[in-house]
């Protein structure tokens, strides 16, 4: 009698055993199905950022070439004989532009010397300083009053060699 009772637990046990296998197997297959859509979902992120991280690299190498031009080309001097105008240039960016009045004859001119009141052009023409914050009426023939901020700011940019293009 104590036979067929001992098999009767034991099968209740087997039974309820099979019971909780079956119940954390299905745990296992939902856990094991969303780490496999955690891992599809990780992927397209990192596909993404990927994506992202090449486009900005791209970005900035566009940035850099566009600036390159700027930075290397010399920096020169134009003076605009119609308009009176004097314009701080640096590839085919004008930095600064100036309002002068002077009679020159047309040509290219190259920086000679640069002295803290003047910048000298190789024909005798000079930049100079102006003495107070507006530029006097009269000047010299072959001087160009400016600024002192103008000049401070062409001052900076050029230096020996430059050219100046007069037209």
């Amino acid at each position: 009698m104590i036979r067929p009772l001992a098999l009767g637990a034991l099968a209740v046990v087997l039974g309820g055993t099979g019971v909780l296998a079956m119940r954390h197997a299905a745990t296992l297959r939902d856990e094991v199905e969303r780490l496999r859509e955690t891992q599809a979902d990780f992927a397209l992120e990192r596909t993404a950022a990927e994506a992202a991280l090449r486009a900005e690299r791209i970005r900035l190498a566009l940035e850099r070439a566009r600036e390159a031009p700027f930075a290397e080309a010399a920096p020169y001097l134009e003076l605009i004989l119609e308009d009176g105008r004097l314009v701080l240039g640096r590839g085919e960016a004008r930095l600064r532009e100036v309002a002068v009045g002077v009679a020159l004859a047309p040509g290219i001119r190259a920086v000679e010397r640069i002295e803290p009141d003047a910048i000298v052009l190789a024909d005798g023409m000079t930049l100079r300083r102006a003495g107070a914050d507006s530029i006097p009426a009269a000047t010299v023939p072959g001087e160009i009053a400016v600024l002192r901020a103008d000049f401070a700011a062409l001052r900076a940019v050029l230096r020996v060699g430059d050219l100046a293009y007069v037209h």
